[in-house]
């Protein structure tokens, strides 16, 4: 159940004082509602994200300026807010506004850029080093001042658990009884990588370990057994990405026939970005950016699994995953799949090896940790529109107690 506060006593602070303290601080917030001109954030964009608690592909400048691109629908609108110190970025808050009709009511929802279509994992606002306090106070401050009516309420989905910022904004409306919901999102499954392929195995139980070693055996039996990993998506041509990606996008669609096709196109926008971003970038930038690469299992030349990945900081997450599951009927090909891909990721020096959201079995057998989502709301107090959104998520939850 959400742990949820209820009181709605509006601050204490009067406003003055509230503006005083942001002043003090020598803090700006500025908003950022053009999409036409979100690239001159670009650069500050992806050095916040080099900086965050876990870095990841889902923070940069890339993959969201390409969900901006291919989901800022109409009915959305951006809502980044760039936090300055003295002229300098130090925070930024991306975010997107939608507007929605809730019993008659137009409810104005400020939701993070990522969010839902793309199954993005840890969206946090993105604050510089040492400063997460201030940036976290002055959005604070901005939102219940200058903004205050510009929203009803912020959804931040699939925020860390672990976020400074969700931490410093808790604390705060703590302090100032203003409401707020949060709620587990997700669990993301980890594998914490060895030095050593082998070590890899011997963490496995011994049926899990025999198990990928059998399977293995018997596609090789069968066929050349044989991995094609490209490493280079950023570099190619639009046909030539094409090309390589449509044996994946195959094998995954026969699997999940209902997926939204959208998202074959942003990930495509993603990893044409990314060539842009490496033009932009120095090579001690370079080091703390995300690449895209394909991994292929190939059986006698022919595709029977794949996997998109995206490498950052050492961490490789595994975003897309599809398998020929009729290859051998004694054999999980995914499991087989997963296996190698693990290996190779320990050859390569990867410290971690994110499976992002989801608890499918095969995730939980190969790791041994995992990170938490949360979702943390935030509503605008005295909101009429609020007040009709909470009310109506009462009435459902009560139906579905008495269908039970």
């Amino acid at each position: 159940m959400p742990a949820i506060s209820l009181n709605t006593t509006p601050p204490t602070q009067p406003k003055d004082r509230r503006n005083a303290r942001q002043k003090d601080l020598a803090l700006r917030v500025d908003l950022m509602d053009d999409p036409t001109q979100l690239e001159q954030l670009a650069e500050d964009w992806d050095r916040l994200a080099a900086q965050a608690v876990i870095p990841t592909v889902c923070l940069g400048f890339c993959w969201q300026a390409a969900w901006v691109e291919q989901f800022l629908t109409p009915g959305r609108e951006l809502f980044v807010l760039v936090v300055r110190r003295e002229g300098r970025i130090i925070g930024l808050a991306p975010w997107y506004r939608l507007r929605r009709r809730i019993i008659g009511l137009s409810l104005k929802e400020l939701r993070p850029i990522g969010a839902p279509e793309t199954a993005s994992d840890y969206l946090d606002v993105l604050s510089a080093p040492g400063q997460q306090a201030d940036v976290a106070a002055a959005l604070y401050e901005h939102l219940h001042t200058r903004a205050a009516s510009s929203w009803d309420l912020l959804s931040l989905e699939d925020i860390p658990a672990d976020s400074a910022f969700a931490m410093h904004v808790m604390r705060r409306l703590d302090q100032d009884g203003r409401s707020f919901e949060l709620e587990p999102r997700a669990y993301c499954p980890i594998a914490r990588l060895p030095d050593d392929p082998e070590l890899l195995l011997r963490g496995l139980s011994s049926n899990r370990r025999e198990q990928f070693r059998r399977h293995r055996r018997l596609l090789e039996k069968r066929a050349r057994l044989e991995q094609r990993a490209i490493t280079d998506l950023d570099a190619l041509a639009a046909e030539q990405l094409e090309a390589l990606l449509e044996p994946l996008l195959r094998l995954h669609r026969r699997r999940w026939p209902e997926y939204d096709l959208r998202v074959y196109g942003f990930l495509s926008r993603v990893i044409a970005r990314m060539r842009a971003c490496g033009t932009r970038q120095t090579n001690e930038d370079l080091s703390a950016s995300s690449r895209a690469r394909l991994d292929y299992l190939l059986l006698d030349g022919r595709e029977i699994g794949g996997l998109l990945h995206f490498d950052t900081q050492g961490r490789r997450e595994m975003y897309l995953i599809g398998v020929d599951r009729d290859a051998h009927p004694r054999v999980s090909v995914g499991n087989v799949l997963v296996g190698m891909n693990l290996q190779q990721a320990v050859a390569d020096g990867v410290g971690e090896y994110d499976f992002m959201k989801g608890v499918e079995t095969y995730k939980l057998h190969w790791s041994q940790a995992g990170r938490r989502t949360l979702v943390l709301r935030l509503m605008r107090p005295r909101s009429v529109a609020v007040m009709a959104w909470w009310l109506v998520r009462q009435l459902k939850a009560g139906m579905r107690l008495v269908l039970r």
